[in-house]
């Protein structure tokens, strides 16, 4: 049943990356985002609240989950949605899944641990698994400047999600720890960064409320009930039933699910770089993650 649940976590998290090409259609990445936080933490919060959670902040923690839920809902989401633009969603998956390694790297400085050697052995596995996926892959197109260019602009996003996810979840851990977790939290978390993100679009001019079509809605409805709030509940139970730690597996997993609608859904020709690239970058995450580490503490699930 656990391993069940860890394949559909990853499934329901992995088809809604390829959703967000939907939402990217007729609305800025900050918008769409904005709307998905925000009724997925309104969801989360009803949930909580019909379970008999506790809802109330208290003040002194009201800034740890904000900055909590902005670095891992709001910057990491709106970096992966505009990575989307310029890169299929499957490899911008495969790049976000390096921040459990990145999580691990920063977790240990901020706690004052010295990287381990298995730290290290398995960033070089991710590093090295996408290298050969977008050198190998596509060394032959990269000659095309346009394509050069959107390569570029498509990684830099990935890999700004990555890190802002691995900062969050760094942030997380520390919450854990101070007794700062939970359902409700995640949804106070997903409302400000659905807040912010809608703030910022609005003083930057854009349209927050329009005439959408039944598509985007469609996308935006699986995002917030299926890629969000069941995805956050399948990992709650995944971390009741296994701990973080092997629950944070489903990392591995969801690139595979995504990389896999991206060859349906956006013509990624399946290549032998492909494969062993993605298959040494999911070894480097095994690496890391099947050893204990105080950064696993406050992962949830990816984009």
């Amino acid at each position: 049943m656990t391993t069940l649940l860890l394949f559909l976590n990853a499934l329901l998290v992995g088809l809604g990356s390829s959703m967000v090409l939907s939402q990217n259609a007729e609305v800025l990445p900050i918008v769409g985002v904005g709307h998905r936080m925000l009724g997925a933490g309104v969801i989360l919060l009803l949930i909580a609240w019909g379970s008999g959670k506790r809802l109330h902040l208290e003040r002194r923690h009201v800034a740890w989950v904000a900055m909590q839920g902005i670095a891992m809902f709001g910057l990491a989401y709106v970096a992966f949605y505009n990575a989307v633009l310029h890169i299929p969603s499957g490899l911008v998956a495969l790049v976000l899944s390096i921040s459990p390694m990145i999580t691990a790297l920063l977790s240990r400085i901020l706690t004052g641990d010295i990287p381990t050697t298995t730290d290290k052995v398995g960033m070089g596995f991710g590093v090295l698994g996408i290298f050969i996926v977008f050198g190998g892959g596509m060394g032959q197109l990269i000659v095309d400047p346009s394509f050069r260019h959107e390569l570029m602009l498509g990684l830099a996003w990935a890999l700004m999600a990555a890190f802002s996810t691995a900062a969050g979840t760094a942030i997380g851990a520390r919450n854990r720890v101070n007794g700062i977790w939970g359902i409700a939290t995640v949804g106070w978390g997903l409302l400000f960064s659905g807040a912010s993100c809608l703030a910022v679009a609005s003083m930057e001019g854009a349209a927050i409320v329009s005439a959408y079509s039944a598509s985007y809605l469609g996308g935006l409805a699986y995002l917030v009930l299926a890629g969000s709030v069941a995805a956050f509940l399948l990992y709650f139970e995944l971390i009741k039933r296994t701990g973080p730690a092997r629950a944070s597996f489903s990392f591995v997993l969801v690139p595979v699910v995504a990389i896999f609608m991206s060859v349906i859904r956006e013509g990624v020709a399946v290549t032998l770089p492909l494969i062993a690239g993605t298959s040494i970058a999911l070894l480097g995450n095994i690496v890391v993650l099947a050893q204990p580490s105080k950064g696993m503490q406050g992962i949830a699930p990816s984009e």
